[in-house]
């Protein structure tokens, strides 16, 4: 189990990069459990997570980065011909696994897809979410805006 300490950024899976603010011990029903108060994502919310909870991570290095974006400019991503709605349900894993490569995978895949058909909302919403979600933690890793254009990928 990764801890982390106040100032620490960290990545929430499917809201994105927060930043931890401080630790508290809250009494949940009979126990009382450590907990990360964070704060950030694209609501800039605050966010109580249990300090045990395995799916938070440490934001990626900038060399991590530097390896996403090139997955991004020449990865390669195979769609499966199921229906949207199969699709959909595939890509929210992968979001929810929160590897910044899952995401960037999801990303290439939706925009594959769109290349050939119109997504469908749900589709298209996922498409921005996963923007966001890499977004923030590329232009946080290599501390510079990165913007990921439907064609191409903007270093800043």
């Amino acid at each position: 189990m990764k801890t982390f300490k106040p100032g620490d950024h960290v990545v929430v899976p499917g809201h994105g990069l927060v930043t931890v603010k401080r630790l508290e011990i809250r009494k949940l029903g009979p126990s009382t459990r450590p907990l990360y108060v964070c704060w950030g994502g694209p609501n800039q919310m605050t966010f109580l997570i249990p300090q045990d909870d395995p799916s938070l991570r440490p934001a990626i290095t900038a060399a991590e980065a530097d390896d996403v974006l090139e997955f991004l400019a020449h990865g390669k991503v195979h769609v499966d011909e199921t229906t949207w709605n199969r699709r959909y349900g595939e890509y929210m894993e992968e979001i929810r696994k929160g590897s910044a490569f899952d995401i960037a995978g999801v990303f290439l895949k939706l925009k594959k897809v769109r290349d050939t058909k119109d997504l469908s909302f749900g589709e298209r919403k996922m498409l921005d979410q996963a923007r966001y979600l890499l977004t923030s933690e590329l232009s946080h890793a290599l501390q510079r805006e990165v913007l990921l254009h439907d064609s191409e990928v903007d270093y800043g």
